[in-house]
C-alpha cells in the first residue's frame, strides 16, 4: 500500500485528460498496463501490454475499418505498441494521417488501415 501512495503521489494532478490525447481522432478507447508520462509535450505513452479497445464509436474511423471493442491493438505500422515508435504513433496521431493497426481478436491477428478525422467537440 505503500508503493501505491508513492506512486500516486508522483501524479501530476494538473493534468487534463485532453493533455493525453492526441490532434487526431481514432474513434475509440482503449484500457491498459501502461504509464504515462505527462511532464513533457506532448506525453509519452510506454505499454506494459498491448492495450484493448474497450468502446469503439459507431460513426469513428475506428469502427469504418471494423475495429471492435475487446481487440488488442499489437503494432501500429509494423511497430510493436509496446516499443518507442509503435507507441509514438499510436499516441501522436495526426488528422488526416493513415495508421496500420495490427490487432489481435479471438486468438487470430489482422491489420487494418485506420485514417484519423477531426476530434468531434467533447469527444474522446
Amino acid at each position: 500500500m505503500k508503493e501505491l501512495a508513492e506512486d500516486l503521489a508522483d501524479i501530476n494532478v494538473n493534468l487534463t485528460f485532453s493533455d493525453l490525447m492526441p490532434d487526431g481522432w481514432l474513434g475509440f478507447s482503449f484500457s491498459c498496463r501502461c504509464t504515462v508520462h505527462a511532464g513533457v509535450e506532448p506525453a509519452v505513452w510506454e505499454f506494459d501490454e498491448p492495450p484493448e479497445i474497450t468502446a469503439v464509436a459507431t460513426d469513428g474511423p475506428a469502427a469504418s475499418a471494423g475495429l471492435r471493442a475487446g481487440d488488442r491493438i499489437k503494432a501500429v505500422d509494423g511497430s510493436p505498441v509496446t516499443d518507442d515508435e509503435g507507441s509514438r504513433l499510436l499516441t501522436r496521431v495526426r488528422v488526416g494521417q493513415t495508421l496500420q493497426l495490427t490487432v489481435e481478436r479471438d486468438g487470430r491477428e489482422r491489420t487494418v488501415e485506420v485514417t484519423a478525422a477531426k476530434r468531434p467537440i467533447g469527444g474522446e
